[in-house]
């Protein structure tokens, strides 16, 4: 027999025993008004008088329910179809995450909705939606690409839970297990081959302000100077400070005052690559490694190294640790020495 709950959140509940698999199903009216949250109840009543309690008819019951329901007890909150919720999630995400991060998790979630049908609803999703979900990334991208996806699809139902648009997750949000690479860096010689095929002075100066400070690609527009030092709005809203060589306090100023969209900032490095003939796939990210190398050869202290990067975890910073210390020096201090040398003369 159906009845009506009320959580702490104010939210009314229809619990519905299930009988051939013994459980209790508990659906959200999606309202705090008693009145409407009853006048839902009596229709599940009816319906559920309606039908003979068996398997195949229950759950027939529950379909023709969620139909006929959906719209009115999704009218303070939209509709129960995925798609409409995906939508109000996004919407949500402006005033809280960064541009290129919504974007990127648009896509996961519009993969997941041409993964599943359209007219799927929140409350029909099942653990067996994600195998359908990960088959249909794993046949589009490579397995870098699937775990962004995949990120972006369980921020959404962590979501949903807390707005209460579905009761519990309903499968686990499994990353896919990349085999580990070295990470990709650029020697001082390389650099020198992109920035002499970069035609706008502004972008080689942004350029030059990622190398010597290691700042992630959004970080650069909530960064601040305070004398020689940045300060840096990372992941999370975790702060941190890191120096930058005075020489390029003019190079700063000049990439903050440009406000060149991120966009703009990745496809002029990458096609700056491809000019020079730099193999290895080495993209804009790639200047935070070399940061992130040559502080470690610098300091010789991973910690130190971590606070730079600003990660969360020690463990993170470690896959640089991969590489031996005296091919490091080979590469950055040599060439460093040497350019010195060049420079004196």
């Amino acid at each position: 027999m159906a009845c009506l709950t009320q959580r702490e959140s104010g939210y009314y509940y229809i619990r519905l025993w299930m009988p051939f698999i013994k459980k209790i199903k508990v659906i959200s009216t999606h309202t705090k008004n008693k009145q409407e949250a009853r006048q839902l109840l009596k229709k599940v009543e009816f319906r559920e008088s309606q039908y003979v309690v068996e398997r195949k008819a229950f759950g027939a019951l529950y379909k023709d329910w969620l139909q006929s329901n959906g719209e009115e007890m999704g009218r303070d909150n939209g509709a129960f179809r995925l798609s409409e919720i995906i939508k109000r999630y996004l919407k949500s995400c402006k005033n809280r995450i960064n541009d290129n991060t919504i974007k990127t998790y648009e896509s996961g979630l519009n993969d997941m909705i041409n993964a599943l049908k359209e007219s799927t609803r929140m409350a029909e999703l099942r653990r067996r939606d994600y195998q359908t979900i990960l088959t249909y990334l794993k046949g589009r991208y490579n397995d870098t690409t699937v775990n962004i996806r995949l990120r972006g699809i369980r921020a959404f139902l962590n979501w949903s839970v807390e707005n209460e648009y579905i009761e519990k997750m309903p499968f686990k949000v499994k990353m896919v297990k990349i085999k580990e690479s070295l990470p990709k860096f650029i020697t001082p010689e390389e650099l020198r081959a992109i920035y002499a095929n970069v035609s706008d002075p502004v972008l080689v100066s942004i350029y030059k302000v990622y190398e010597s400070t290691g700042m992630r690609l959004s970080e650069l527009n909530t960064s601040k100077l305070e004398d020689n030092f940045l300060r840096i709005i990372g992941k999370g809203d975790k702060e941190r400070i890191v120096p930058i060589p005075e020489v390029l306090l003019n190079d700063y100023h000049i990439a903050k005052e440009a406000e060149y969209k991120t966009d703009r900032i990745t496809r002029s490095f990458t096609k700056a690559v491809k000019k020079a003939e730099i193999k290895g796939n080495k993209t804009l990210h790639s200047l935070r490694h070399t940061f992130a190398l040559r502080m470690l050869v610098e300091l010789g202290d991973i910690y130190l190294v971590k606070k730079l990067l600003g990660h969360s975890s020690v463990t993170v910073t470690e896959v640089y640790t991969k590489f031996p210390i005296e091919y490091l020096k080979t590469v950055f201090e040599s060439k460093a020495n040497g350019d010195q040398v060049q420079a004196s003369a």
